[in-house]
């Protein structure tokens, strides 16, 4: 049986320009960056970037060690106070399919 997980983050980004490039986009709570010629570019590029991280970190069966060591802790609320102000953000969609067959033999293998 699989159970697919829709997420969607939303990101603080922050643009510079960059003479070589055009402009520089990064998400500083996961450490991803990206460039494009336009700021429109460059978000769209970081956009992609932080989705291709994340599933590879979900690939690898990493994501939770990933994100505890960028300092994501577990909240059951998230609080708009918590988050600083910023001019850009991102959204970021993601669609995470989990096999619970597969993920049972794992717990039964490790148990």
């Amino acid at each position: 049986m699989q159970t697919k997980i829709a997420l969607r983050a939303q990101l603080e980004a922050r643009i510079k320009p960059d003479a070589d490039v055009g402009y520089v986009a990064w998400c500083p709570a996961l450490d991803v960056s990206s460039q494009g010629t336009s700021i429109r570019n460059a978000l769209a590029a970081l956009t992609e970037a932080v989705e291709l991280f994340l599933e590879v970190c979900f690939e690898n069966g990493t994501l939770d060690i990933v994100l505890r060591e960028l300092g994501f802790t577990e909240a059951h609320k998230a609080s708009e106070a918590s988050f600083p102000d910023s001019e850009y953000t991102i959204e970021v969609p993601m669609e995470l399919i989990a096999d619970a067959t597969n993920r049972r033999r794992s717990l039964e293998a490790t148990g």
